[in-house]
């Protein structure tokens, strides 16, 4: 659905003519061809041209339901949309003569949302449709988001394997930029179980296919993991680098979906690199373009990058935020990280005691989290993505 294209920034341009002439005379059709186009701009890194597409939907004579799609994708991105919506969607779209695309557009709807619990059920009953269905095209969107949402709920083994089913899918079909996302998405399992030498194979593997392609959010992807694996390895300026060329609006490896929200761990890299000014001016060309997007999750995102550029009057206020907001209570690695920087901040202000409630022994920072979170971090060595 948000899926193959050569060129995805072409494509874009592509599908809304094509839904131009069928606006009045096949209003529902224009719709999901619009929908395809949103997706298109979402993997050329173009957020605004992903809501442009949503918006024009609302103008046509579409169906409740199909309205209520069209709705539900800036809802999710500004993490408004509720649980209940959620699951209401596909029904709703389904009566309204639908399948499973209006499953998948739910999909990515709490892909993007702000309940990852909620969105790794929603994802789960789309794939088993989709199984049921016999679409492996189909299966291999379904396996991305699924993937995705398992990594941020740190599922490591549970994600792993759902990319390295994807990765195989994707080389059975053909569809080349999911593959170069799903090497991407296995770069970046490897990057948090500290595995060097696999994650930059991986992203490497990535890079090589996406870049050509223009497949921005696979390039993206493959690039924050390579700035996390700089952060778990203590590789400042390593980390420092590759989340640079994430977060340059101007560069081919930039989406603006993955920067937003790996936007705490570049200033993270670029004020242990020795660069507090640069991640200032980055956060505040940001800033606007953030407000408002992710709800409460991002609003506690925004509190750990905040924290990370403040002084030690100011740092603790910005920490307590983020971790009692309700923004990271659906998000446990995202709290995880949080708690971890936060212990060590107590360490370093002397208050050792306290710390130990934050981040226990000190072990590096990502491999404590899957050492220490959950029996899916500790097995995910086992999945590992098969070369074509």
């Amino acid at each position: 659905m948000l899926g193959e294209a050569p060129l995805p920034a072409i494509a874009y341009s592509h599908l809304m003519r094509c839904a131009e002439p069928m606006a009045f005379a096949e209003p529902e059709e224009a719709a999901w061809i619009l929908i395809l186009a949103a997706g298109s701009a979402l993997h050329a890194g173009d957020m605004a041209a992903t809501m442009l597409a949503t918006r024009r939907i609302t103008d046509l004579d579409c169906s409740p339901a199909t309205l209520r799609a069209a709705q539900g994708l800036p809802k999710g991105y500004e993490g408004v949309i509720t649980g209940a919506e959620l699951w209401e969607l596909p029904g709703a779209m389904a009566q309204a003569g639908g399948g499973e695309r209006e499953w998948m557009w739910a999909t990515v709807i709490g892909w993007m949302g702000p309940d990852d619990h909620q969105a790794r059920r929603l994802a789960e009953a789309t794939g088993r449709r989709v199984r049921a269905a016999g679409s492996p095209a189909l299966l291999t969107e379904v396996l991305y988001y699924h993937a995705d949402i398992e990594f941020r709920l740190g599922h490591w083994a549970e994600g792993a394997a759902h990319a390295e089913e994807g990765l195989r899918l994707s080389y059975e079909t053909g569809q080349r930029g999911w593959t170069a996302n799903f090497l991407a998405h296995s770069a970046r399992f490897a990057a948090v179980r500290g595995e060097a030498a696999e994650c930059r194979t991986l992203a490497r593997r990535a890079l090589e296919i996406a870049l050509p392609l223009r497949e921005r959010i696979a390039a993206a992807t493959a690039t924050g993991a390579l700035g996390l694996l700089g952060l778990g390895e203590d590789m400042s300026k390593e980390a420092f680098t590759e989340l640079r060329r994430l977060v340059e609006r101007d560069s081919p490896r930039s989406n603006d979906f993955v920067a937003f929200a790996m936007l705490p761990d570049f200033v993270e890299a670029a004020v242990r690199a020795g660069h507090p000014e640069l991640a200032r001016r980055v956060a505040a060309a940001m800033e606007p373009q953030t407000g408002g997007i992710g709800g409460l999750a991002a609003l506690a995102r925004n509190h750990r990058y905040l924290a990370i550029m403040a002084d030690d009057a100011h740092a603790e206020s910005h920490y307590r935020s983020a971790l009692a907001g309700g923004g990271l209570d659906r998000h446990p690695f995202g709290r995880a990280r949080t708690q971890l920087l936060y212990g060590e901040w107590l360490r370093r202000n002397h208050r050792r005691t306290e710390a130990r409630r934050y981040c226990g022994n000190p072990a590096r920072r990502l491999r404590r989290w899957a050492q220490h979170h959950g029996p899916g971090a500790r097995s995910s060595r086992s999945a590992r993505p098969a070369a074509p």
